[in-house]
């Protein structure tokens, strides 16, 4: 191990009380007294998380951080969530949901998570696994998931142009 000069040592005491007793220090002493003697209940902490709440607001509730709440359930084990299941934001409750105002990507996404990926075309008929297959708008009503009918990506084309032709 390295040794340091008493005076090098005393420059590293000085820079060290001096970042503990910054805004940074008064953040960690916070954080730190809060660990300490925040006492969560283990019961609420359990139906809120079981309600789909984020460890964010759960910690809120307490005056902890998300953290805190984390090593806690791990502490308690009270088993995690994993990223699918029920009780995350999405659609219109996460934050950033823009409804019928989303890209035609995000749209074609939420599409495919709820009807799946087509694997057959119902205008010609085929079903061969060497073609693609695309959900194909009907009327233009993007955000109208019954709107769409399976077509291999030959009959998407034509269907679109004589649509664009028509209009």
């Amino acid at each position: 191990m390295k040794q340091f000069s008493q005076e090098t040592r005393e420059r590293m005491r000085i820079a060290s009380q001096l970042r503990w007793n910054g805004a940074r220090g008064q953040q960690a002493r916070e954080h730190i007294s809060r660990m300490l003697v925040a006492k969560l209940d283990l019961e609420k902490v359990r139906s809120l998380y079981q309600q789909g709440k984020a460890l964010k607001a759960i910690g809120a509730e307490f005056g902890v951080r998300a953290d805190a709440v984390m090593r806690f359930m791990e502490k308690h084990k009270i088993p995690r969530r994993k990223r699918w299941e029920a009780g995350r934001l999405c659609g219109p409750q996460h934050p950033n949901w823009k409804g019928s105002e989303a890209s035609c990507k995000s749209l074609h996404m939420r599409l495919r998570r709820q009807r799946g990926t087509p694997q057959h075309c119902t205008v010609c008929g085929t079903s061969d696994p060497n073609k693609w297959y695309d959900w194909a708008n009907l009327t233009g009503k993007y955000d109208d998931f019954d709107d769409y009918k399976r077509m291999c990506r030959q009959c998407h084309r034509a269907y679109d142009k004589a649509r664009r032709i028509a209009a």
